[in-house]
């Protein structure tokens, strides 16, 4: 077929609105049709896979449980070698001072933090709250109670 005929044939299947595919397969398509196809294998190189997103996670987070292990083998065998020494420091005397907590307008105003634990012993709570007494602050009409801990 000469050049002039295949391009005759080739503007009238233009014309008709049949239009062959570029990959050369042979299927017809209309203009329409072949434009949406092509617009989909576009869109389909741009779109990311939410499956091949979720493996790469997934890969990523074995990667780091395998490193993890890695990291706890390699502290108990120094432990059970015998290459870490444990050191236990004595924890210093608490303080015998009575310290007295004001509970003032539901709000507490000043707090101290003691150690609950003494002698591996826990301060019994109904001696703690029979120890609570109730105080009259005349200066600014406001009830306090202070508790001697």
């Amino acid at each position: 077929m000469s050049a002039d005929a295949e391009n005759a044939t080739n503007d009238a299947e233009f014309a008709s609105g049949d239009v062959e595919d570029d990959a050369g397969s042979g299927v017809m398509m209309c203009e329409t049709c072949y434009n949406n196809a092509s617009q989909l294998e576009a869109d389909a190189e741009d779109a990311k896979c939410d499956v091949c997103d979720l493996r790469s996670q997934l890969a990523e987070c074995q990667q780091q449980v395998a490193d993890r292990d890695a990291r706890i083998a390699e502290l108990e065998a120094q432990v059970s070698n015998s290459q870490v020494e444990a050191r236990i420091e004595e924890a210093l005397e608490p303080d015998a001072r009575p310290h007295l907590m004001a509970i003032s307008d539901g709000m507490f105003t000043k707090m101290r933090i003691e150690e609950v634990l003494q002698n591996q012993k826990l301060i019994n709570l109904p001696e703690v709250l029979d120890n609570i007494k109730k105080v009259q602050s005349w200066q600014k009409g406001k009830t306090q109670y202070c508790m001697e801990i």
